[in-house]
C-alpha cells in the first residue's frame, strides 16, 4: 500500500518536522512514473532555510546549498521502487540510493516545514508523479549499515530516535498517520480519496519488528496462521574492519497459533570487532529465536561467524537442525565455539581463555563469550543470543550462535563457522516459507531481528 501522486496538483503536507538541525536522516521509498526536469520530491515553506529536494536528468538534487547541487551519481529509474536516504551531519548532506552511498554535498537546511511532492510555492507546481511509501525522519545520522538493515521492513515506531514515521499504508481517507504519535497526521491535499491509495506498494516486510538485542514478549492477538521471520546477528569484523564477519542467516516459517499464546522473542547481538592491533579476530554473532509459551522453540536463525586475521567469517547456516549442540573451539590461534540450544560453545583452553558462547534456553538468551585479552591483541567478544557467539582468541574468529553453535576458526587463516538454524517442523503446523544462509564475509555489524506477522 502506498500513496499515488498524480503529478498535477496533489501533495502531502506534513507540517513542521521537529528535526535536529546538525544530525538527522530522512528516508522514503519512491516510484516515479516519469521524471520531468525540476520535478520536486520534497518542498519547504521557506525558500532559504527549509530542505528542498528535486530532480535533474533523473538525478536527485538538493537546496539550500549555495544553489541547487546534484547529490547522486546514479539515476533514479521510472516505474520501479527506489529507496532514498538523506543523512545530514553538520552542514554536509549525503545521499544513499538503495542503501549505497552516492555523493556528499554542502547543505545548510535548518528548518523542516515539509511538503512531499510539491515545490515550496504552490503556484510553481512541479508536482511529483508516482508513488511514495515509508517516510521516516530520524534525529540521528544513520550509517550505511543501519539504512541497509531495515530499509525493506517496517520499523518500530517506538524507536527513540524517530522524529516522525509515516508508513503511508493507511489505505483510506485523506490523512496519513504519524505512527510515533509525536506529530499530527499528514494531510493529503487535492487528492481524490478514491484514487489516493494503491497496492501492492514498496517491497516492505510488514508486521511487528523486534530489532533490539535481548529478550522481548509478544502476545498473539487472534487464532490462525502466524508468520515469523528470524535473522541471526552478524559476526564481528577483524581488527580495523580489515575482513568482515559472516552475515546472519534468515529463516521464515508459518505456525498455527492461538489468541493469547505468549512468544518469547530473542534477538541476537552482533559480534564485536577485534581490538588493539591487526592480529585480532572478531567475535561470533548471537542467534535469534522465538519460543512458544515458555517451553517450545519454534524457530531460530543462526548467526555469522567472526572474521579471523586472514579469513572472513562464514555466514549463519540456513536449514533445519536435528540435534542441538555447542560449537567446537579452534587451536591456540583459533576461536571459541558458538553456543547452541542447551549447550555452551567450547572455550579455547589456552591461558587466558577465550570463552565459548552461552547456551540458549527456553528461559532466555545465552551470553556472548568473552574474547581473549592479551596485552597486544584483544579478540572481539561474542554477541549474546540464542545461543551466544563465541569469543575470538587472538587472531581467530569466534563461532556464531545457533540451534547448533558454529565452530571457531581453527587458526588465524581459518574461517569461523556460522551457527545452524532450526524450525520445529513437528509442532503447530509449522511450514517453512523461506530460508537463506548468510553470506560469507558479508556481515555489516548488524544485530539480529525478528518479524512477526
Amino acid at each position: 500500500m502506498s500513496i499515488k501522486f498524480d503529478g498535477q496538483n496533489d501533495y502531502l503536507d506534513l507540517g513542521t518536522i521537529p528535526l535536529e538541525v546538525t544530525r538527522n536522516t530522512i528516508e522514503m521509498w519512491i516510484k516515479p512514473y516519469a521524471i520531468p526536469d525540476d520535478m520536486r520530491l520534497i518542498g519547504g515553506h521557506n525558500h532559504s532555510t527549509d530542505l528542498h529536494v528535486g530532480f535533474t536528468g533523473n538525478k536527485i538534487k538538493v537546496w539550500p546549498s549555495g544553489g541547487w547541487k546534484v547529490i547522486t551519481n546514479s539515476t533514479v529509474p521510472t516505474n520501479q521502487w527506489t529507496h532514498v536516504a538523506l543523512v545530514k551531519e553538520g552542514n554536509r548532506l549525503t545521499c544513499y540510493i538503495n542503501g549505497n552511498n552516492e555523493l556528499t554535498v554542502d547543505n545548510t537546511a535548518s528548518t523542516y516545514r515539509t511538503f512531499i511532492g510539491r515545490q515550496y510555492a504552490k503556484v510553481y507546481g512541479k508536482y511529483f508523479s508516482g508513488e511514495i511509501e515509508e517516510v521516516r525522519y530520524w534525529n540521528v545520522a544513520r550509517s550505511e549499515a543501519e539504512i541497509k538493515a531495515d530499509m525493506n521492513m517496517a520499523v518500530d515506531p517506538g524507536e527513540s530516535s524517530l522524529a516522525a514515521y509515516y508508513p503511508l499504508r493507511d489505505g483510506s481517507g485523506l490523512t496519513a498517520n504519524d505512527e510515533t504519535g509525536k506529530n499530527p497526521a499528514g494531510k493529503l491535499v487535492d487528492f481524490d480519496a478514491n484514487k489516493a491509495w494503491v497496492s501492492p506498494g514498496a517491497p516492505i516486510i510488514s508486521g511487528t519488528v523486534y530489532d533490539q538485542p535481548g529478550a522481548h514478549q509478544h502476545t498473539v492477538s487472534a487464532d490462525g496462521a502466524v508468520t515469523i521471520t528470524t535473522c541471526g546477528a552478524d559476526g564481528g569484523n577483524s581488527f580495523g574492519n580489515n575482513l568482515n564477519g559472516g552475515a546472519g542467516a534468515e529463516m521464515t516459517a508459518s505456525f498455527d497459533l492461538k489468541a493469547g499464546d505468549k512468544l518469547t522473542v530473542i534477538v541476537g547481538r552482533a559480534g564485536v570487532v577485534g581490538q588493539v592491533d591487526a592480529r585480532a579476530g572478531g567475535g561470533g554473532g548471537g542467534g535469534s529465536a522465538v519460543i512458544l509459551n515458555g517451553s517450545t522453540v519454534l524457530i531460530e536463525a543462526g548467526a555469522g561467524g567472526g572474521a579471523a586475521r586472514m579469513a572472513a567469517g562464514q555466514g549463519g547456516r540456513a536449514g533445519v537442525a536435528v540435534l542441538p549442540g555447542g560449537g567446537d573451539a579452534g587451536g591456540s590461534l583459533g576461536g571459541a565455539g558458538g553456543g547452541g540450544f542447551g549447550h555452551a560453545g567450547k572455550p579455547v583452553n589456552v591461558d587466558p581463555v577465550a570463552q565459548g558462547g552461552g547456551a540458549g534456553t527456553v528461559n532466555g538468551p545465552g551470553a556472548g563469550g568473552i574474547g581473549h585479552n592479551p596485552q597486544h591483541s584483544q579478540g572481539g567478544d561474542g554477541g549474546a543470543g540464542f545461543g551466544g557467539g563465541g569469543g575470538s582468541h587472538k587472531q581467530g574468529g569466534g563461532g556464531g550462535g545457533g540451534f547448533q553453535g558454529g565452530a571457531g576458526s581453527a587458526s588465524n587463516n581459518g574461517a569461523a563457522q556460522g551457527g545452524l538454524s532450526f524450525v520445529n517442523v513437528g509442532v503447530n503446523g509449522a511450514t517453512v516459507v523461506n530460508q537463506a544462509s548468510g553470506g560469507d564475509g558479508q556481515g555489516q555489524g548488524a544485530d539480529g531481528r525478528v518479524i512477526i506477522n
